[in-house]
Parts: structure tokens; C-alpha cells; sequence
């Protein structure tokens, strides 16, 4: 039987990580038996995928804010930080399970400088992506191509066919869904991200 090669391994953690963030849940990590942390990450991360796949369609259970809870965590990982750490009941679950296996990742990569530059330059902008393609709508994508053209707001009302006020409103919406404040720091993120 061939050795386990620990270093395709953990490059097999980061790409199961990076798929999970962003909403493939279909890849999984193949390994044999062992007792090492990697094996271990292993197979709670393949567990997640599994309950992500299962439960992509049950958007309001609480089982999906625990896995937005598990994205919001992997996505910090993704950026250099790997202080958070997700609650574990003493119930054992499933759900507990993968969460132990999430915490233990972010020890790893926080003990491992490779693991942290790897991360850092592979995934820095990881989880500001996700949450462009998680939360914004359509429309909203649309205006902020808009805004950063430079277009006003009747400009982009009458482009898209609605009024004014409603350009308004996707406006207010797109700076509280990312967490910006104001048009100018719009257009900052939009260009750091290569929006347009």
C-alpha cells in the first residue's frame, strides 16, 4: 500500500476549503485510515461537504446558520486569520464533529507558517468573493458595475428601467451587505476585487 503523502494531503484540506467557500460542495478527500491530524481534518471536512450538499436547499433550518456559521469561520482561515473557533455542545453530534474538525484546522494553519503564506496568497480575498456571490442579487450585481462606471442614480434608473428611488434602495442595500460606507469605498472594493 502507498505511504500517505501528508503534503498532498494538506493541499487536498485547502482545496476541499476553497471549494466549500465557494458553494461547490461536490469534491471529497480520499484517504486511508490513520490517526494523524490531517486524516482526522480529513474526514470532518468531507463530513461538511456532505451536510452542505444535503442541506444547500434548506436555507432557513437551523442546521444552514450553523453552516454559514462553518463559511464565516473557513472564510477568516482564507484571509490569515485562524484565531476563530466555532462552539461544540456536549450533544457530540454530526454537527459538533465538524465543527471540532474546523477548529482543529485553524490550530494547524496557525502553528504552520507555510500553511498561513499558502493561504494568505492562494485565498486572500476569499471570503469578500463569497459574500459578493452569496449575497448579492442580480440586480445588485448590475448596479455596482453601474456605480462604478460612474453612472447617477437616474442614469442607472433609466438604464435598467425602474426608478430612481429603487436604484436608491439596491444602493443602500449593496453598502450594508458588504459593510461599506459610503459610494467612495464602493468603488474601492469594486476595483480591488476586479469587478469591472
Amino acid at each position: 500500500m502507498e505511504k500517505l503523502n501528508s503534503n498532498q494531503l494538506k493541499l487536498d484540506i485547502y482545496k476541499l476549503t476553497e471549494l466549500l467557500l465557494k458553494g461547490q460542495y461536490g469534491y471529497r478527500i480520499t484517504v486511508d485510515a490513520g490517526d494523524s491530524i490531517e486524516v482526522k481534518t480529513s474526514a470532518k471536512l468531507n463530513k461538511l461537504a456532505d451536510l452542505l450538499l444535503i442541506n444547500s436547499s434548506l436555507e432557513h433550518s437551523n442546521e444552514y446558520g450553523r453552516i454559514e456559521e462553518f463559511i464565516d469561520v473557513l472564510s477568516s482561515y482564507a484571509n490569515g486569520d485562524f484565531k476563530k473557533q466555532l462552539k461544540v455542545s456536549d450533544k457530540n453530534t454530526v454537527i459538533d464533529a465538524i465543527a471540532t474538525g474546523i477548529n482543529i484546522l485553524g490550530e494547524e494553519l496557525e502553528k504552520t507558517m507555510i500553511s498561513r503564506d499558502y493561504y494568505n496568497k492562494e485565498y486572500n480575498s476569499i471570503s469578500e468573493m463569497v459574500l459578493i456571490h452569496q449575497e448579492l442579487s442580480k440586480r445588485e450585481k448590475e448596479v455596482i458595475t453601474m456605480i462604478a462606471d460612474e453612472l447617477t442614480n437616474q442614469q442607472i434608473a433609466n438604464k435598467l428601467h425602474i426608478s430612481k428611488r429603487t436604484v436608491e434602495g439596491h444602493r443602500k442595500n449593496i453598502l450594508k451587505k458588504l459593510k461599506l460606507k459610503n459610494t467612495a469605498a464602493l468603488i474601492k472594493y469594486v476595483v480591488k476585487n476586479g469587478l469591472v
